[in-house]
Order: C-alpha cells, then sequence, then structure tokens
C-alpha cells in the first residue's frame, strides 16, 4: 500500500516538473498572479517609466534604459526644480540687500525702541517671503513618505511572492515584514512627531530672530544633533538586523533547495538528475524574474523621491546662500533667521533621505541575499 502511493508521488513529479515551462510565458504567468500590475506609483513616476518604456510586467524593459537616458532625466528634473529656490535666494538677496542700505540710515536712530521695532520688521519681511516654502517642504516629506510607504506595501508582496516561487520562502517572509514594519512606522511618526517637531523648530527660530535678548538657536541645534545621532542609530540597528536576517534566511532557503534537488535526484528513478537539472532552471528563471522586478522597483522608487529630495535639497542651499549674504552684509537679524531655519530644513532632508535609503537598502539586500541559494 505505501509503497504504490510513494511510487504514485513519484510518477506525478516525473510526469509533471520536466514539463515546467522556464520560458517568458510563465514568467508572465507568475508577474500577472504575482499582482505586478496593480503596483500603486503616483502619476509623476508613472510618467517616467511610460516614458523610457520600463513597466513592472516586463521587468527586462529596464535593460533598455542607458546611463546617458538615465543621468539626462536626472539632469531634466534638477532643472525643473531650481527655478522655485532661485526664486526665493533673489527674493531673500533683495530683502538683505534692502535692509543693509537701510540699517545704514537706522545707525543714526538713537531710540533703541525704533531700532528694535525695525529689527523685527525685517524679520517679518523675511518670514513673509519664506513661509510659504517652507510649508510646502514640510508638506512634501510627509506626502513623500506616504506615498513611499504606499508604494513598498504594494510591491512588497509582488517581489515576496516571486522571491517564494523561486524558493526563497524565508527571504520573501523577512523581507514584507521588513518593509512593512518601515513603512508603517514612518507614516505613524511623520503624523505623529516628525511634522509637529519641524514646525515647532521654526517657530523658535522666528522668535530666536524677533528676540535678541533670547537664544534659541542653540536649541534648535541640540535637536537637530539629537536626531541625527538618533536616525544614525535607527540606520544602524536596521541595516545590521536587515544583513543578518538576509543572510540567515538565504542559507535556510539554500539548505532547503539543496535538500529538495538531493530528494529528487534521490528518490526519483531513472531521471532523477534531469528532474534536478529542471528545478534547478527553474530556479534561474525566478532568479532573473527577481533581479528584473527589484530594479524596476528601485527605479520607480528613485523616481518617485528624487524630485521632492532635490527640491528640498536646493532650498536648503539658497537659504544657506542668503543666510551667509545676510552675514557679510552686517543684518544680524536675518543672519541669525535663515541659519536657524537652514538647519530645519537639513534635518527634514535628513529624515526623508534616511526613510529613502533603508527601502532602497532592503530591498537591495534581500535582492542580493536570495540570489546566494544553491
Amino acid at each position: 500500500g505505501m509503497r504504490k502511493i510513494l511510487l504514485l508521488a513519484v510518477m506525478l513529479v516525473v510526469w509533471f516538473l520536466p514539463g515546467i515551462p522556464v520560458s517568458a510565458d510563465t514568467q508572465e504567468e507568475i508577474l500577472a498572479q504575482s499582482g505586478a500590475d496593480s503596483i500603486a506609483v503616483d502619476e509623476q513616476t508613472n510618467s517616467f517609466l511610460e516614458d523610457h518604456a520600463i513597466s513592472f510586467t516586463d521587468p527586462q524593459s529596464a535593460l533598455t534604459l542607458s546611463p546617458k537616458e538615465l543621468l539626462c532625466s536626472m539632469w531634466n528634473t534638477f532643472r525643473a526644480q531650481l527655478a522655485a529656490p532661485l526664486r526665493l535666494f533673489f527674493t531673500l538677496g533683495l530683502v538683505v540687500i534692502c535692509s543693509a542700505f537701510t540699517s545704514g540710515l537706522g545707525d543714526t536712530i538713537s531710540d533703541r525702541g525704533l531700532s528694535g521695532a525695525y529689527g523685527f520688521l525685517v524679520v517679518m519681511v523675511a518670514v513673509s517671503v519664506l513661509l510659504t516654502p517652507m510649508e510646502q517642504c514640510f508638506s512634501m516629506v510627509s506626502d513623500t513618505m506616504e506615498s513611499g510607504s504606499r508604494f513598498m506595501l504594494s510591491f512588497a508582496p509582488v517581489l515576496s511572492s516571486i522571491l517564494a516561487a523561486g524558493g526563497g520562502v524565508v527571504s520573501a517572509s523577512v523581507y514584507q515584514l521588513a518593509v512593512f514594519s518601515l513603512a508603517e512606522l514612518a507614516v505613524q511618526l511623520t503624523c505623529m512627531y516628525l511634522m509637529p517637531l519641524l514646525r515647532i523648530l521654526l517657530a523658535l527660530g522666528i522668535m530666536d530672530a524677533v528676540h535678541p535678548d533670547f537664544s534659541f538657536g542653540s536649541i534648535i541645534r541640540g535637536v537637530k544633533r539629537v536626531a541625527q545621532w538618533g536616525l544614525g542609530l535607527v540606520m544602524a540597528l536596521f541595516v545590521g538586523l536587515q544583513t543578518v536576517q538576509g543572510m540567515v534566511s538565504a542559507s535556510a532557503d539554500t539548505v532547503a533547495t539543496k535538500a529538495t534537488k538531493f530528494m529528487l535526484s534521490s528518490c526519483v528513478p531513472v531521471v532523477g538528475g534531469a528532474v534536478s537539472d529542471a528545478y534547478t532552471t527553474l530556479r534561474g528563471s525566478m532568479g532573473v524574474l527577481r533581479s528584473g522586478v527589484g530594479g524596476v522597483g528601485i527605479l520607480a522608487l528613485g523616481a518617485m523621491v528624487l524630485p521632492p529630495i532635490l527640491l528640498l535639497g536646493l532650498y536648503r542651499l539658497a537659504v544657506l546662500a542668503a543666510g551667509t549674504l545676510a552675514e557679510l552684509a552686517g543684518v544680524r537679524s536675518l543672519s541669525k533667521l535663515l541659519h536657524s531655519l537652514e538647519q530645519v530644513l537639513s534635518l527634514a532632508l535628513g529624515m526623508l533621505c534616511t526613510f529613502v535609503f533603508l527601502l532602497l537598502l532592503s530591498t537591495a539586500i534581500v535582492m542580493i541575499a536570495g540570489g546566494t541559494g544553491g
């Protein structure tokens, strides 16, 4: 009885496994079943993918993107984001020049109250210029984190299913858990802590410039330093955990794969070697598919986050340059304001870059670790 059941199972394996097609049709079916056509990307990212004929349902299309095309696309993105920061710099520069010119007249005023009112007026003019770009930057950081999280929450199951189909069941579960945890944590931290913290620091920077008797600049620098240490610690812990889990899960998948190949080769009479080779070929095909989908995912995430990162970086440079100009012109109140706001923008940029780096790294680690199985 038991021998007949085992023989029947072996015959079924012999019948089906060698006939598994590892062609483009199979890859298309696996991609369709994984949900690759329903990955959530925003309009701008979708436009980038369509312009370069790249699609999640055709991962090999990423190979058609040349370095020259990529650099041209990045340059066009840079030029498109340059106008608003330049306009902000020239407007702030005009405020600084006018303030420096009128401060010469203000020096003749012996009344300290009038001099303080003049400094308050200068700061308020600069704040009126800066308020809209700063709010735009804060909203952009929040929106980018939320859109990046939505994208990864729809992309991670697709890559995980391809990993599992190729024998990387443990790697797939570890990757999906890491991405889901990171995306959920990023959205919660952004809503509950990041946005309120940035707005509080903005208010402290304005108060520091308006009231010369108070010094809030050291508080802003201290908060930024603590946040940088925190981001560095989170990055180190996440990278270390992902690396260790990637190595362990890859080793577990390798052991399972070798055990499967040994069972097929040993238990299937006569054609066991051919069945084992067919399984190896299938895993190789899944490896190509995994690399293609992972590559398209990294390109899509890069296209999604590059414009806001560039715009935020250019706004920071504009504020920093205007602050340096105010310092050279001797407009102390404006110099304090602009240097404080540059610290706030630097913190926002660091948080956004850390979030993007961790998402890209987790995908890269699972792509590399998922390909080490034998």
